[in-house]
């Protein structure tokens, strides 16, 4: 089977939104996930880097990542003001889901 390489270097089955839009955003790992929002859904080896980047500074944890202030995601290299509200905004859109889940 030919794997099929896009522009950044990434093999198609490899690429965040390829694993989403082909098995379910349950396949992607959190990198993913924080790549595809990072990047608005073009999600490429810079974002997957920014995301990593934005795990580590939380000592991998995305509940310790939920609780930064923008400023405090801002220091990773790409990721500004516009980009840290869309990650904390996706976290906490995460936490309410799973309030509504157990209210019901």
């Amino acid at each position: 089977m030919n794997k099929v390489v896009n522009y950044n270097g990434m093999v198609r089955e490899e690429q965040p939104s390829y694993k989403l839009l082909n098995k379910g955003a349950s396949s992607c790992t959190s990198v993913d996930l924080l790549s595809l929002i990072i990047s608005r859904g073009a999600a490429d080896a810079a974002s997957q880097l920014q995301a990593r980047q934005l795990l580590n500074i939380a000592d991998g944890k995305l509940l310790k990542l939920a609780t930064k202030r923008p400023e405090e995601l801002e220091i990773v290299p790409g990721i500004g003001r516009a980009k840290a509200m869309a990650v904390l905004a996706a976290l906490q859109l995460g936490r309410m889901a799973c309030t509504e889940d157990a209210q019901t």
